[in-house]
C-alpha cells in the first residue's frame, strides 16, 4: 500500500497536467494559445500531432503540474502522514520549479508522441487506443523525471495500473458531461 500511495502522490501532478487542457479550453481568455503544437506540420501526409495538441494545453498543463506539486510539497511539510509517506524520495526537498514542469511537460509530450503514432497508424482523433491513451502521459512523466527521481519497479507498475483506471473513470465522467464536445 505504501508503494501505491507514494507513486500516486508523486505522479498526481502529471495526471493533473494531462487532464487540465480539457478544462482550460473552457476559459475564454486562453483561446489565444489555441494554436497546434505541431504548427500544422505533416508526416507522410498526416498531421504530426493533430489540432488537439495545443500550446494552450501544454502551458496550462505545465502550470497545473507545477502548482499541484508545490501544494503537495507544502502539505507534506505540514501533515506528517503525507510527509512520512513521501520521505523515501525526500519529496519536500525536490526542486519544485524543475520537477513540476518536467512532470507536466513529460505528461503532455508523452501524449503528443502517442498522438503522432496514432496519426501515422491512421487512427482518427478522439478514437480510443487502449491502453496507450491511458498510459502515454505516465510514460512521458517517467522518462522526463527519471534523471531526478527513480522509483521502484513495483511503484511504477502500481502507477500504471491505478492511473489507467482513474483515466478511464475520468473519461467516462467527461463523456457524461460532454466536456470534449465543448472544446471543439
Amino acid at each position: 500500500m505504501h508503494n501505491l500511495l507514494l507513486a500516486l502522490v508523486f505522479f498526481l501532478p502529471a495526471a493533473a497536467a494531462n487532464g487540465i487542457p480539457v478544462l482550460a479550453a473552457l476559459i475564454p481568455g486562453l483561446h489565444k494559445l489555441n494554436a497546434p503544437m505541431d504548427f500544422g506540420l505533416h508526416v507522410r501526409g498526416r498531421p504530426l500531432f493533430g489540432k488537439n495538441k495545443t500550446w494552450r494545453g501544454l502551458f496550462t498543463g505545465i502550470i497545473a503540474a507545477t502548482l499541484l506539486l508545490w501544494l503537495l510539497q507544502q502539505l507534506a511539510l505540514r501533515w506528517h502522514p503525507l510527509g512520512n509517506l513521501m520521505s523515501d524520495i525526500n519529496y519536500t526537498q525536490l526542486h519544485t520549479w524543475l520537477l513540476g514542469p518536467l512532470l507536466g511537460a513529460g505528461a503532455l509530450l508523452g501524449d503528443a508522441v502517442e498522438s503522432f503514432i496514432k496519426r501515422q497508424l491512421n487512427y482518427p482523433p478522439g478514437k480510443s487506443w487502449f491502453p496507450f491513451d491511458q498510459i502515454d502521459f505516465v510514460i512521458g512523466a517517467i522518462v522526463c523525471t527519471l534523471p531526478y527521481v527513480v522509483l521502484s519497479i513495483s511503484q511504477y507498475i502500481w502507477t500504471f495500473v491505478v492511473l489507467m483506471l482513474l483515466h478511464v473513470s475520468f473519461d467516462r465522467i467527461g463523456g457524461i458531461f460532454h466536456l470534449k464536445d465543448r472544446i471543439h
